[in-house]
C-alpha cells in the first residue's frame, strides 16, 4: 500500500466511524429518578460517560421487554410515561437503555415510580377500535403503510456488502432509487399469516408496497401476482422493515434494493 492509499484508508475509516459509529457497546444513562407527576411519572436521566457516538435512549415500562418509546435524541435526558391514576397508584417498573449510531444498546437501568395520586382521577384515554385494527400493527397484522413486512432472510443491498435484513443497524447504507441512504430505525414485529415467497425462501407480506415500474408503487400481491412463481405460504415469527433517514419526499428515496432486484418502500407512508 502506497503512502496515499495509507492516508485515504485512514479517512475511509474515520468517516465510517463518524457515520456509523463504533461496535462498542454504549454505558447506560446515569442517575435516573423517577418523579411523580398527574397521570404518569416524568423520568430524567444524564448523559452516559462514554457518549462519543451516542445515538438516543429507549425507554421500556413493566418490563425489560416491553418497549415504551425509542428516544432519537442524543441530547434527550427525559421522558414522560402515561401511567393508572386513582387513590393508590400502582407502583410500575421503568426500564432505560442507551443506544449507540450502530445499534448497540446499553445495560439496562431500572428504576421504580408511581403517578401523583388523585382522588377520583378520570381513566386515560384509549386508542379508539378503529384506529387499532386499520392503522396499528399488531401480532398479526402489518401497518397499512408497509409494515415490518420481510422475513428476516431477505437479502439487502448496503454499501459494503449484501446483508440480512435481520443483520442491519442503524446506520447503514442502502441503495435507494436515488442513491445511498442512511438506515434510521430498524422495525420488527411478530408476524402470523400468508406470505409470499420472492425465491430462496424470502418472505414479504401481500399488502407491502413495492416498486411496480413507471413510477407505481403497488402491494406485493399485485408486483408479485404470478402464484406458481411466487408461492403464497404461511408464515408464523419475525418480519422486519427499515425506516431510512432523508429530508426528501420522493418514494424513490424513500426505499431500499433487495438482492432480489426489487425495491421496497420504507416505513414512511406513500407519498411520504
Amino acid at each position: 500500500m502506497t503512502p496515499n492509499e495509507r492516508i485515504q484508508a485512514r479517512r475511509d475509516a474515520q468517516d465510517t466511524t463518524i457515520t456509523r459509529g463504533t461496535d462498542r457497546k454504549p454505558d447506560p444513562p446515569r442517575d435516573v429518578i423517577a418523579t411523580a407527576a398527574p397521570r404518569g411519572v416524568l423520568l430524567n436521566w444524564r448523559p452516559p460517560f462514554y457518549a462519543t457516538d451516542l445515538a438516543g435512549y429507549r425507554v421500556y415500562k413493566d418490563s425489560e421487554t416491553s418497549l415504551f418509546a425509542e428516544i432519537r435524541d442524543p441530547l434527550a435526558t427525559q421522558h414522560f410515561v402515561d401511567c393508572t391514576a386513582g387513590t393508590t397508584p400502582p407502583t410500575t417498573n421503568f426500564f432505560i437503555s442507551s443506544v449507540s449510531k450502530i445499534g448497540r444498546e446499553s445495560q439496562k437501568v431500572m428504576i421504580q415510580g408511581s403517578a401523583t395520586a388523585e382522588t377520583g382521577a378520570p381513566a386515560m384515554p384509549v386508542t379508539p377500535p378503529t384506529y387499532t385494527t386499520d392503522y396499528a400493527p399488531s401480532a398479526t397484522s402489518v401497518s397499512r403503510y408497509g409494515g415490518a413486512c420481510f422475513s428476516g432472510n431477505t437479502r439487502v443491498f448496503t454499501l459494503h456488502r449484501l446483508k440480512p435484513i435481520e443483520e442491519l443497524v442503524i446506520g447503514d447504507r442502502v441503495c435507494s432509487r436515488l442513491g445511498w441512504k442512511r438506515v434510521a430505525f430498524v422495525e420488527v414485529h411478530d408476524f402470523s399469516g400468508e406470505m409470499i415467497d420472492m425465491g430462496k425462501g424470502e418472505l414479504v407480506t401481500p399488502e407491502h408496497l413495492m416498486f411496480a415500474g413507471y413510477g407505481y408503487w403497488k402491494p406485493a400481491a399485485e408486483v408479485l401476482k404470478n402464484t406458481e412463481r411466487y408461492p403464497r405460504v404461511e408464515f408464523s415469527g419475525k418480519v422486519y422493515n427499515l425506516e431510512l433517514d432523508t429530508p426528501s419526499k420522493l418514494d424513490d428515496d424513500h426505499c431500499y434494493r433487495l438482492v432480489n432486484g426489487r425495491f421496497a418502500h420504507n416505513l414512511k407512508p406513500y407519498g411520504n
